[in-house]
């Protein structure tokens, strides 16, 4: 009208559309901040009530303080106190067995006996072979020792010669005494008589000699007696210091009716003493300082796992393998119920000293990564608590690390546990 141009809004529908998204945000956007101050606590800036975190309901139980012996631990094999095997010491047919495998035997008890003919006609050889050498001097028996003079003048052969010894010499003496004797007569007798001791001489020589073969023919002889001795086996002595000794018989290896060769040996019986056995372990060199003779050894073996065998050190090799780095000590374990047999595994725990452990129940150990650590429950709160495992029983397990003397330790919940998190006692 006045040439201005007209100010009113458009009426077209798009611009209507316009202004009620324009109306639409505007709405959208005071929601916004109405609920971003409800949570700051509203227009003043007052906080808000959160939940508090719900307890996490375990068990508990207590720290113990346990005496724990402290020892070494090492595995070998138990073997007998004496294991020995036998053979025969001639070649012969087994006739007899007088033992099997399981017999406990004394020393000296028959084993076996083999055909002894053949020795026995050695035996009469060697016997006739001595008296052949005994009967030109007189005797049936061997002396003892060398004849004296008395008993040598007794002997056949110097007899003889003593005859003509004494006749050569009453000749010499007539002849020496007769006036009508010649030069010469007087030296032929004279000569008759040093012949005549000469003699006699070789004579006593000769029964020395043929004494001396008889010995040799008695060496023969008693070589000849002792093979057909050693026709039978027997258990052998018992070793030095040991009384009441029996064998057990470990294996038997022939039967009646076969041949033993002397050479090659062929073993026959293997006997074994297990009254004591000896189990022999290698300890790591470290543990040197803490091995000595003496000190007491608690075995087990997997046939009775719920007992214990009580054993001594008894020996300590003085070299270390320097393969292995270990050193070799051997216990002597007693058996005299025979309960542990020769060759079993055996376990060793050599004990060194006892000292005061802190335990708690294996339910209580938490392992993640190869991290340990117990939760410790002080004031109604979880607290974690890393720790070093040592030794493990059944029912505990010692731990060393930040714990106070007579600590609650919690034995339960841990899937919802955290450190400092609420728990409750169930």
């Amino acid at each position: 009208m006045n040439g201005k141009r007209d100010q009113r809004p458009p009426s077209s529908p798009r611009a209507c559309e316009r202004v009620t998204l324009s109306a639409r945000n505007l709405a959208a956007t005071m929601a916004v901040s109405a609920l971003l101050l409800a949570g700051c606590g509203g227009p003043k800036g007052e906080p808000t009530t959160q939940a508090e975190p719900t307890a996490v309901p375990v068990t508990v139980a207590t720290v113990k303080a346990v005496q724990l012996p402290r020892s070494i631990l090492a595995t070998g094999t138990l073997n007998a106190r004496d294991d020995v095997m036998l053979t025969p010491k001639v070649d012969g047919r087994v006739i007899a067995l007088h033992a099997d495998v399981g017999d406990r035997l004394a020393p000296g008890a028959p084993l076996l006996d083999l055909d002894p003919t053949d020795l026995q006609l050695a035996v009469l050889e060697a016997k006739r072979a001595m008296d052949a050498e005994l009967a030109p001097l007189g005797l049936t028996a061997l002396p003892p020792g060398p004849l004296d003079a008395k008993a040598m003048e007794e002997v056949p052969s110097v007899q003889v010669v003593e005859v003509s010894r004494r006749n050569a010499e009453r000749k010499y003496n007539l002849w020496k005494n007769a006036n009508t004797s010649s030069q010469g007569e007087m030296l032929a007798a004279e000569l008759d008589l040093k012949a005549a001791v000469a003699n006699k001489k070789l004579a006593i020589a000769n029964a020395e000699s043929r004494l001396a073969a008889a010995r040799l023919r008695k060496a023969a002889l008693a070589t000849a007696e002792q093979r057909l001795a050693d026709t039978h086996l027997f258990v052998p002595p018992a070793p030095a210091g040991g009384s009441d000794v029996k064998y057990a018989v470990a294996q038997r290896m022939i039967s009646v009716g076969e041949m033993i060769r002397a050479f090659p040996t062929a073993n026959v019986f293997r006997l074994v003493i297990d009254d004591t056995l000896k189990l022999r372990v290698a300890v790591p060199e470290k543990h040197i300082p803490d091995v000595a003779v003496g000190q007491t050894v608690d075995v087990t073996v997997e046939a009775y796992s719920t007992a214990t065998f009580t054993g001594k050190v008894a020996r300590i090799n003085p070299t270390v393998d320097t393969t292995t780095r270990t050193f070799m000590a051997e216990i002597a374990v007693p058996n005299t119920d025979g309960k542990l047999k020769a060759g079993g595994f055996a376990r060793a725990a050599v004990r060194l000293r006892t000292d005061t452990a802190t335990t708690v129940p294996n339910a209580a150990l938490v392992s993640f990564a190869g991290v340990n650590k117990v939760f410790v429950a002080v004031g109604g709160k979880a607290k974690a608590v890393p720790v070093t495992v040592g030794h493990r029983d059944k029912e505990w397990v010692e731990v060393t690390g930040d714990l106070p003397a007579n600590a609650t330790i919690i034995t339960s919940g841990f899937s919802q546990l955290v450190d400092g998190g609420p728990i409750r006692v169930r």
